[in-house]
């Protein structure tokens, strides 16, 4: 009940941070258009120009809220804030392996800061337990990706849209042993698939609260012999053979 009402409130204060957005954008949209009615323009001052620019700056806003609610979480949960950020550098490393499309690259590469976002929905005492959980804990934990979905899905929007499928099946394995659906294979959509294997990658790379950073050569083989198991094993492979790009990224974007 406390989880539902968390992510109610969560939501809501993405629909009002949007909302002024929108209204800001809309308001500048009618001055710019009575503007453009009062003062017979020249021909060569296009004002579809002007409001692609009005839409640019929308959307780097949106990106900017984005990569602050990311934040949020992982401050919350006392993990680095550079992990949402390798996270997202690591998909766009893989939209570049795979061939996506400029538009679909942008989509993962955007939407993937947001995969853990339904942690803001658990109590503290789940996610700074410092032993093991127990099995009812452990039930709980796993409610953020449905809490993280049902908080990203009430936004319309192609980004949101992408980020709530991520946020729910980041946990899915490739042999159907994850959660919260048990998908298997090719059910699991390929953002979900590729921001799964990141994740891991990087926490296990990466010091937690309740773990030290692996070795890079037992994040490597544990990645390797999980191929066809809890990763799909052909994104696997790209990583393997790109290995040097993922491990720049870790280089260049240390933890702050």
């Amino acid at each position: 009940m406390a989880s539902s009402l968390i992510a109610i409130l969560a939501a809501s204060i993405l629909a009002l941070v949007f909302l002024g957005l929108w209204l800001s954008a809309r308001g500048k949209l009618a001055s710019l258009t009575a503007a453009a009615s009062a003062v017979p323009a020249p021909v060569s001052d296009d004002p579809d120009s002007r409001l692609e620019a009005l839409r640019e700056e929308f959307i780097g806003s949106q990106k900017e809220i984005i990569f602050t609610l990311s934040e949020l979480v992982e401050f919350r949960t006392r993990e680095s804030e550079t992990h949402v950020e390798r996270v997202a550098e690591f998909a766009r490393i893989f939209a570049e392996i795979l061939g996506l499309d400029a538009k679909e690259a942008l989509l993962l590469t955007e939407a993937a800061p947001m995969h853990d976002i339904g942690k803001i929905g658990l109590s503290d005492y789940i996610i700074h337990k410092p032993g093991a959980l127990t099995t009812e804990e452990l039930e709980m934990m796993r409610d953020h990706t449905q809490i993280g979905h049902d908080i990203l899905a009430r936004h319309h929007g192609p980004l949101f849209q992408r980020a709530a499928t991520i946020a729910l099946e980041h946990h899915e394995r490739w042999d159907g042993s994850g959660y919260p659906r048990g998908l298997k294979g090719a059910a699991i959509s390929l953002s979900g698939r590729i921001v799964a294997l990141c994740d891991v990658f990087d926490s296990l790379s990466n010091p937690r609260s309740y773990k030290a950073a692996w070795t890079l050569e037992k994040t490597v083989e544990f990645v390797k012999d999980s191929a066809g198991h809890h990763f799909d094993p052909k994104l696997v492979e790209a990583m393997s053979g790109n290995m040097d790009r993922f491990l720049k990224v870790l280089v260049r974007m240390r933890d702050r």
